[in-house]
């Protein structure tokens, strides 16, 4: 019974790959809209290793790109996990979970109160490619 159930598990994951099931993180690109918070953009980019998220009302309130991008690399694309390394907070780490091209939430794991003020956390839904 266990050899039986073991050879159905190692077959199901020769058919079905891992890498078929992860989103397909090639198309990340664009902006993005906070689905709670409406007037809230984003532009995500992913070039190679590398994530470069830019906070478009920060970047029009403070004009200063550099506090506005938020740069970090992927970690572990099979669990659909990225941190950021935001520039501005470097205390923080932001962390975006890809649910498909279109869908994200992005959070953080130790986010000081005016932090959560000023970054605002929820889920994320792509309106522009």
């Amino acid at each position: 019974m266990f050899k039986s159930v073991s050879q159905s598990i190692i077959l199901f994951f020769i058919i079905f790959p891992i890498s078929s099931i992860a989103v397909d993180l090639k198309s990340i690109d664009g902006i993005w809209q906070n689905e709670s918070k409406e007037k809230f953009y984003y532009s995500i980019h992913q070039d190679g290793n590398t994530l470069v998220i830019i906070d478009l009302p920060l970047l029009g309130f403070t004009g200063d790109v550099f506090t506005a991008t938020y740069v970090g690399s992927i970690k572990d694309i099979s669990t659909e996990k990225i941190i950021v390394n935001p520039i501005s907070f470097p205390d923080v780490q932001i962390s975006i979970v890809f649910h498909s091209d279109t869908e994200a939430t992005i959070s953080s794991s130790g986010a000081c109160p005016t932090c959560i003020t000023i970054f605002p956390f929820g889920r994320l839904k792509k309106i522009y490619k």
